[in-house]
């Protein structure tokens, strides 16, 4: 998948212009369809190669990335197994979120989520540009909450001043 096609389906899932079902409801699908926690893991590797193309899988990867900022290739068996058996919901994933990495707010594995990810650093190099796509988004967002944020505050203090004369 190519990383502008990928930003483009990320813009319309966070817009709401492309619907996105529950991490729970596309786990309990992958569940469903008789996939295994080893299934799962190879089956997210041949998705990331680009070499398959499964709709549900998909969707996670998007529901993930888009809402929650979890790359699919960060997760570890016992984090699979946990998304796949307890199909958890969607407030939940803060909680995997933070195992993976810890309190910063960007995608960066800690030390520790680092050694028990299910994929290798030979394959994190085809998955750099993904990570280094989401921190960008992340950044910008944050920028432009920022920015916003700063535009409201002058505009209310503007207003009092006239309304003060």
């Amino acid at each position: 998948r190519s990383l502008k096609r990928l930003q483009a389906v990320l813009r319309e899932v966070e817009s709401g212009e492309r619907e996105s079902q529950s991490v729970s409801s596309l786990c309990g699908q992958l569940k469903n369809s008789g996939y295994t926690q080893d299934d799962l893991a190879q089956q997210i590797r041949i998705y990331l190669a680009g070499e398959s193309r499964n709709q549900v899988l998909e969707a996670l990867d998007l529901r993930l990335l888009a809402c929650h900022h979890v790359l699919l290739e960060d997760l570890s068996e016992d984090l699979l197994e946990e998304l796949l058996e307890k199909q958890l919901a969607d407030d939940e994933i803060s909680r995997i979120r933070e195992h993976l990495y810890g309190d910063n707010s960007l995608p960066v594995l800690t030390s520790e989520a680092r050694q028990k990810r299910i994929f290798s650093s030979i394959e994190e190099k085809n998955n750099m540009k993904r990570r280094q796509l989401i921190i960008e988004r992340i950044t910008v967002d944050a920028a432009l909450r920022e920015y916003r944020e700063s535009q409201r505050e002058q505009e209310g203090s503007g207003r009092g001043s006239i309304g003060s004369q």
